[in-house]
């Protein structure tokens, strides 16, 4: 075609100025005359205020409390206020008022002639290391000091609703400590507050959390299909566990059924939020249920 035309060349994109302003598609011109896409300033401003709209907490509080390492932080604190605790009733590290997991390793770790204080310690590692490994990510330059205060208001939204439905089908189905039901309130306040940290370091963090990673290896198995029969395997065991012989407790099929239940609620909210909000969440679902069971 003779003559000057703007729309000759198809690899420079030059276009008049004239027909690019009236296009409204965030595009801006560079010296060389081509047209280069930039995101509109309204469509920017949008998107930040949807952020701040996601949370009152801020966006990033849905994933960062879902994280290992904020939730032994979280958790830390309650396990120092157990393991006083105990250590004050039993007046020094043995002794039966403890938690159905920690009893168990205090038990084998005395038999095989070293310190009871051992379990406790093994259990602060964990912890610790937990912190230190994700404490590392880039992710926690977000973190706030209020989402901890969230984190423990959602467990106990959590604890509530779920122990007001439970306990109104069947409050005669908490049965707490290790062996005898013959406790004061402060002792089993103490038990099942550390329920809350054992039993989720073993039957989520390690049971679930162990099968589904051993499963994942295995390349020919469905992703959804490992997770159900993982979260199965930990709330039978949960379950189970509770039966041992050194408890002293006789298997009866409606608190099996009763724990069962709950090992899968609790297994559902460990893959959703995470190890800190469960962890709190059965401990203070424990400590609902002891008041609805206790006579006034």
């Amino acid at each position: 075609m003779g003559g000057s035309n703007a729309f000759e060349s198809v690899d420079s994109k030059c276009f008049p100025d004239s027909f690019a302003s009236k296009l409204d598609f965030g595009y801006r011109r560079e010296p060389c005359g081509a047209l280069q896409y930039e995101m509109p300033r309204h469509t920017k401003r949008v998107d930040v205020r949807a952020q701040r709209r996601f949370s009152i907490f801020g966006a990033d509080y849905w994933s960062l409390s879902r994280d290992p390492g904020v939730g032994a932080a979280l958790v830390l604190p309650l396990w120092i206020g157990y393991e006083f605790g105990a250590l004050t009733l039993n007046r020094g590290w043995a002794g039966r008022i403890r938690t159905g997991v920690d009893y168990l390793l205090t038990t084998v770790i005395s038999e095989m002639g070293f310190p009871a204080v051992f379990s406790g310690l093994a259990v602060l590692l964990i912890l610790l290391l937990l912190i230190l490994r994700h404490g590392k990510n880039e992710k926690w330059g977000g973190f706030r000091a209020r989402y901890f205060s969230a984190m423990l208001l959602e467990s106990a939204v959590y604890a509530t609703c779920v122990g007001f439905v439970v306990s109104s089908l069947s409050s005669h189905f908490l049965s707490v400590g290790a062996g005898s039901t013959e406790r004061t309130l402060a002792a089993t306040l103490v038990v099942n507050i550390g329920a809350g940290v054992y039993e989720e370091l073993v039957f989520r963090v390690s049971v679930f959390s162990g099968l589904v990673f051993i499963a994942g290896k295995v390349g020919s198995l469905n992703k959804r299909v490992v997770s159900v029969w993982s979260v199965i395997a930990s709330s039978v065991l949960f379950a189970s566990f509770h039966y041992l012989p050194l408890f002293g407790e006789s298997f009866a099929l409606d608190t099996y059924l009763f724990r069962l239940f709950a090992g899968v609620l609790l297994c559902l909210l460990f893959i959703m939020r995470g190890f800190g909000i469960t962890a709190y969440t059965h401990s203070l679902y424990n400590v609902f249920l002891i008041f609805r069971t206790t006579p006034q």
